[in-house]
């Protein structure tokens, strides 16, 4: 059986399992409690898994049911794959089938189920696809849509389906973060037709929170170059013995600032653009920058912010990439590099994205580059394909750039 048939069936495993509980717990209520807490002081909890490298927040009001039973072998032919399987008995309330967290989402007369698991795949995007719309088919069940998002830069495949059981019509979202990593982070929600808006949107207000447990961010998947078995050997749902955040080392001889200088504001504070030789700029009256340069076509546009009132880089890097991923209806090809450390002592990360819209050609790079607690944001698109005089401007640009406070 070659590799693809092997995947194929671990995949059919997964899903089948997963589905034996969909008539378990579906009909709970919901927690009952002494006094009706105000939505304002709605609290969160955060979950963490270190297998598949992944944590967020989810609200107070829902239950988490951990599961005891941990998995014994991690590898990645489960034993008994060639084995006659014996027939198990209904899942018992509160029990997973496999190792999984299972959280109920209160949601009107009955829970809504929201599963996170860990998945292993390697192979295609179209082809796990496939598998979810022939497992499904097999159990006499509906896919209503299956559709593509993304999700901190990664793709997120999504398969929408539709059944009736005893309970009445279901609804479930199946969902996989296609990030390359040996485990990768799977996720299901089920409910009732009538509760399935409101629990998808309190699963997706969750999932805003989700970050790795690395603290960096995650690659797609490559499944040309799939990971050495070696990247699976002690994989483990624990965190590490020793955490140790440290910042990066910046020699400051070797930091060379940019031969423009720019004054800007933020807030009541006065900083400094800095930037190479070649730029002219414009200040809008919202404190954004726009930059010219006979290599580049089109308008560059710079914010600058601080970490103290505004958003993480991080998290600004990605509400940028978002917009530009919006423009595009078909993405060839995207380059990032993370956490690079410029000449201009900044530590950038840019996305650089090549495909086609509705008009046709276009291009987009986004990046930020932070020094202590100010940043700056870079945002470029133009239709048409890049050259490469263009992408060496850009390039230069941002290894160049740097804000810091004035002197």
């Amino acid at each position: 059986m070659n590799k693809l048939l092997l995947t194929a069936a671990m995949m059919a495993t997964i899903v089948g399992s997963a589905f034996a509980q969909d008539t378990v717990n579906k009909d709970q209520p919901p927690t009952k409690t002494d006094q009706a807490t105000p939505a304002a002081t709605t609290t969160t909890k955060t979950y963490t898994n270190f297998e598949i490298g992944m944590a967020f927040d989810y609200p107070s009001t829902w239950v988490y049911v951990a599961d005891p039973k941990k998995a014994k072998s991690k590898s990645l032919i489960p034993p008994d794959l060639f084995r006659k399987k014996a027939k198990k008995g209904p899942v018992a309330p509160g029990k997973q089938v496999q190792d999984e967290a299972l959280f109920y989402i209160p949601s009107g007369a009955h829970t809504s189920n929201f599963e996170v698991y860990s998945a292993l795949w390697d192979q295609t995007p179209d082809l796990w696809e496939s598998i979810q719309v022939d497992a499904n088919k097999e159990l006499k069940r509906s896919v209503v849509k299956q559709w593509r998002e993304e999700i901190l830069g990664v793709p997120l495949l999504l398969t929408k389906i539709a059944y009736d059981d005893a309970a009445g019509h279901e609804v479930g979202l199946i969902g996989l973060v296609y990030s390359r990593t040996p485990y990768k982070m799977a996720f299901r929600i089920t409910a009732p037709d009538e509760n399935y808006d409101a629990a998808e949107y309190e699963v997706r207000q969750a999932l805003l929170s989700l970050r790795t447990t690395q603290g960096g961010l995650p690659v797609p998947e490559d499944p040309n170059h799939p990971l050495d078995k070696s990247a699976y050997t002690n994989v483990v749902n624990r965190a590490p013995a020793e955490v140790v955040i440290t910042g990066h080392k910046v020699d400051p001889k070797k930091i060379k600032k940019g031969a423009v200088a720019l004054p800007l504001s933020i807030a009541d504070k006065k900083v400094v653009l800095t930037m190479p030789e070649g730029w002219t700029s414009t200040v809008g009256t919202d404190g954004t920058v726009t930059l010219h340069n006979a290599a580049v076509t089109g308008d560059v546009m710079i914010s600058v912010a601080s970490t103290l009132d505004s958003d993480p880089p991080q998290a600004a890097i990605l509400k940028t990439s978002a917009q530009s991923l919006d423009l595009f209806s078909k993405v060839e090809s995207r380059n990032e590099t993370m956490e690079e450390i410029t000449t201009g002592g900044a530590s950038t990360d840019t996305i650089w994205r090549t495909g086609t819209s509705d008009k046709g050609a276009i291009t987009s790079c986004d990046s930020v580059g932070a020094t202590n607690d100010l940043y700056w944001i870079l945002r470029y698109r133009m239709d048409g394909a890049m050259t490469p005089a263009m992408k060496k401007a850009l390039a230069e640009l941002i290894d160049g750039m740097s804000v810091d406070p004035a002197p």
